[in-house]
């Protein structure tokens, strides 16, 4: 009932016009405005089928839309405490202590620093991340993630809460290389080959 209200009174479209207006740091414009957007992203009031109740609602692509899937990490992230494959996790912003956060949460440093597999001497953050209170699961809740351009094992384990010696061992990765973007990495049991891998200095350039 919500969505067939949503289509036929063109809802939609002061939804996608806030999207525009936040962007643009610009106040919400009149129903004028709503109407010339509507007609500019082709939004169509799905038609009727036999059963009046059911509703196909049409695909919508514009510039908001777009904007929407290029928001910064933090934006994916709640504020505070939440889980990850069933272990709690929080975000913090590159250039935080170390010793800040563990404070903050009131974990022993070491501890922090084992949960979340840094390398020894690091006092602060060099870019912004998850960061886990308790130790990360051996196997991820999905059976597989494809590598992102520049991304690295450390930034698999962290996003699919799983420690970082599994994917090596699932996926039969020597250290000091990385997966090649594109490739499938099994986050729950052995992959039937190795994935196309990078030398690690390869990811700096």
């Amino acid at each position: 009932m919500l969505i067939k209200t949503i289509v036929e009174n063109n809802l939609q479209a002061f939804t996608l016009l806030a999207l525009e207006r936040k962007n643009k740091k610009e106040d919400f414009a009149s129903a004028t405005d709503a109407k010339i957007l509507i007609e500019e992203t082709k939004i169509e009031p799905a038609k009727k089928t036999e059963d009046s109740s059911l509703k196909t609602i049409p695909a919508v692509y514009t510039q908001a839309a777009v904007t929407e899937t290029k928001k910064s990490t933090a934006d994916r992230y709640p504020v505070g405490v939440f889980e990850i494959n069933e272990s709690k996790v929080v975000f913090a912003t590159a250039g935080t202590s170390l010793l800040a956060l563990a404070r903050r949460h009131n974990i022993a440093l070491h501890k922090l620093n084992k949960f979340n597999e840094f390398e020894k001497n690091t006092e602060l953050l060099k870019k912004s991340q998850l960061f886990y209170h308790q130790k990360k699961n051996k196997k991820g809740l999905n059976d597989i993630h494809v590598v992102s351009a520049n991304e690295t094992l450390y930034d698999i384990a962290q996003t699919e809460g799983i420690r970082l010696e599994s994917l090596l061992e699932f996926n039969r990765i020597p250290k000091g290389m990385q997966p090649a973007a594109g490739e499938k990495i099994y986050l729950r049991f052995n992959s039937p080959v190795t994935p196309k891998l990078i030398n690690t200095s390869a990811l700096a350039k």
